[in-house]
């Protein structure tokens, strides 16, 4: 990367990482950026204090990717890897590979050391680095020259001032299983420091080549233990920016509603003890504080005369136009809507808040004290095709899809709710894809494809909890693979 390149980067870093910090701060602002998300979400912790904002730049001329991390410990002084050593002269001591109480993040630990000529060992102070991770278990990649990102994950480090280190890697981003019987391939990278003023950065490239000696297969550890309520909220976090499957949500309702009120509260109480962990500050991310808010208001009533729950914090919203306010009156929580009983999200994503998230143990404290599960069932009795068919027929909803103007109505909020619907019964278009800007559904395949559910319904299979449109008869996929088939660009090939 040039030097023009690197300094428009560094700005481009100080601005987010001015935003993260914020964010941490008394004054919180959270921005929900639309357009291409960041394809990598990891967080490094150790013993040196670390923080800050995340990016990603891919160089123009080369097409090499540029992955850096903020380190928020402006007295520690960086030692880029001395260039007299020998890669076998650069050791690791790997601690066992760990997971987070949810299973969310694999936990990689070690201690960076230096083996000079004479035998004696000196741990590796203050050291950037990166640490490579295979996406797949049991599969042993060459990373001698470059590490490709397809098949790694990188998770940037910074050693402590005993050489020390500790990173995580979001679990999701990866095929690795939870057993005890599987390993996975890790290695160290170099990395160089970046500085504006006070502020460091680690800066980490795709084409660095691992360092040999370090290159060791470490045993995966098994699944945490869970209750299956907990689990299935934990889940639901994904939906909707990861996966558009919104059975999810059905599925984390009818546990907690099966579950009963106690053993519900329980559930709940565990999700949130496991997604604050040890932090001293009650508050959490808006992931956390929207599964929360919105499953509670979905699954729990108040007791009679009791208060309505707490209000929450929604991801999605649907902007401050007078379509957005009319739509608020059938959905106040969110841009989460019902049709049918199946759910679906509208395509207006973006979202500003200022000021501390309040506390996410509100919803559990009103469900202890003035709440009830509801009597309603949440099993499914239309399929999502139809679901969304007739919620595109609502006054409410054609009213925007009518409109060709902005990015959220006409044609793009359309293919965002029948995407959805495909999503739900297992026919993803690009799952890889799954935000409102993704593959457009054919007008013909869509009429085929409801066509089909009339001569061969697509039922909720109660045992399971899901649909399964390929079950119901393999048609379905036949019709997205002819239509889909057709329209690819050839350079696709």
């Amino acid at each position: 990367m040039n030097h023009s390149n690197l300094t428009e980067t560094i700005n481009k870093l100080n601005e987010f990482r001015r935003a993260n910090l914020k964010s941490m701060g008394v004054a919180m602002n959270a921005q929900i950026f639309t357009g291409i998300p960041l394809c990598l979400a990891i967080c490094l912790t150790g013993s040196a204090a670390y923080s800050g904002g995340s990016s990603m730049s891919i160089d123009g001329e080369t097409g090499l990717e540029t992955r850096s991390h903020s380190i928020d410990d402006h007295e520690t002084v960086p030692a880029p890897f001395p260039d007299h050593l020998e890669k076998q002269e650069v050791k690791v001591r790997w601690s066992s590979i760990k997971t987070d109480s949810l299973g969310n993040k694999l936990i990689l630990a070690g201690k960076l050391i230096h083996v000079d000529a004479t035998g004696k060992v000196r741990p590796l102070c203050n050291q950037p680095f990166a640490i490579y991770l295979a996406r797949q278990h049991e599969k042993r990649l060459d990373w001698s020259t470059k590490a490709i990102y397809d098949e790694t994950m990188m998770v940037d480090g910074f050693s402590d001032e005993h050489g020390k280190f500790e990173g995580s890697a979001d679990i999701w981003e990866t095929n690795l299983p939870f057993d005890s019987t599987g390993s996975v391939q890790v290695a160290i990278a170099s990395a160089r420091i970046g500085m504006s003023g006070r502020e460091r950065w680690v800066f980490r490239r795709n084409d660095r080549p691992a360092i040999s000696s370090s290159v060791a297969m470490l045993e995966l550890p098994p699944a945490p233990q869970v209750a299956l309520a907990t689990r299935e909220l934990n889940r639901l976090r994904r939906w909707p920016e990861d996966d558009l499957d919104g059975t999810q949500l059905l599925r984390t309702a009818l546990s907690l509603q099966r579950a009963g009120r106690d053993t519900a509260l329980d559930a709940i109480n565990a999700f949130i003890k496991g997604r604050l962990g040890d932090r001293e500050r009650q508050a959490s991310d808006l992931d956390d504080e929207r599964v929360v808010g919105m499953i509670t208001h979905l699954v729990f009533e108040p007791k009679a005369g009791g208060p309505h729950p707490p209000s929450y914090i929604c991801l999605f919203e649907f902007g401050p136009s007078v379509d957005g306010e009319a739509l608020k009156t059938q959905w106040p929580n969110g841009s989460v809507m019902f049709s049918c009983g199946i759910p679906f999200v509208s395509g207006r994503r973006g979202y500003g808040f200022s000021g501390m998230l309040p506390p996410l143990d509100r919803f559990s404290k009103w469900i202890e004290e003035h709440g009830r599960i509801r009597d309603q069932s949440f099993e499914p009795q239309v399929d999502p095709l139809t679901a969304a068919e007739r919620l595109l027929a609502a006054p409410f909803i054609k009213a925007i899809t009518d409109k060709t103007e902005g990015p959220f109505t006409g044609p793009v909020q359309i293919n965002y709710i029948r995407r959805q619907a495909l999503a739900m019964v297992g026919l993803p278009v690009n799952p890889e894809q799954p935000h409102y800007a993704g593959p457009e559904i054919p007008e013909d395949l869509w009429a085929r494809l409801l066509k089909e559910t009339r001569s061969n319904p697509i039922v909720w299979d109660p045992e399971l909890q899901r649909f399964n449109a390929r079950q119901s008869s393999p048609r379905y996929q036949e019709l997205i693979d002819e239509a889909m088939n057709s329209i690819k660009n050839p350079c696709d090939e």
